[in-house]
């Protein structure tokens, strides 16, 4: 029983360091987004305004682009985070079958331990 209070409290720890990283990633990302937005203008010699739109529309897709990899990211990191709760969670419920085993087990053993001394009662009695 100690045994398993210590690891569910480094599996608390350890969440608690993933969440901390994440927390991180997602506060990096919104400084990239940031910086990304505060960018000047690109400057360049005046042309048609059919190309121009073209070029504009070009360096936004390629931001978009940049924007949505760490989005990826951190949703990748989101689900690799969600799957170890699942996992940990089954790992919780497989102890908890186990110990309620353990305790259908003791509570038999008891009941035969009880049932040997109200023979071993009723033994004496005649």
């Amino acid at each position: 029983m100690e045994v398993e209070r210590e690891r569910l409290q480094l599996e608390r720890e350890r969440l608690q360091v993933e969440r901390e990283r994440l927390r991180l990633l997602l506060l990096r990302h919104s400084e990239r987004v940031d910086s990304s937005f505060n960018l000047p203008p690109q400057q360049g010699p005046p042309s048609s305004s059919t190309s121009s739109l073209s070029s504009t529309h070009d360096g936004h897709r390629e931001k978009d682009s940049k924007c949505w990899m760490p989005l990826v990211d951190l949703e990748t990191e989101r689900l690799k985070l969600e799957k170890e709760r699942v996992q940990l969670e089954k790992e919780r419920l497989q102890f908890f079958k186990f110990e309620a085993g353990r305790l259908q087990i003791e509570r038999e053993r008891l009941q035969v331990e009880k049932e040997r001394m109200q023979l071993h009662k009723d033994h004496q009695g005649h």
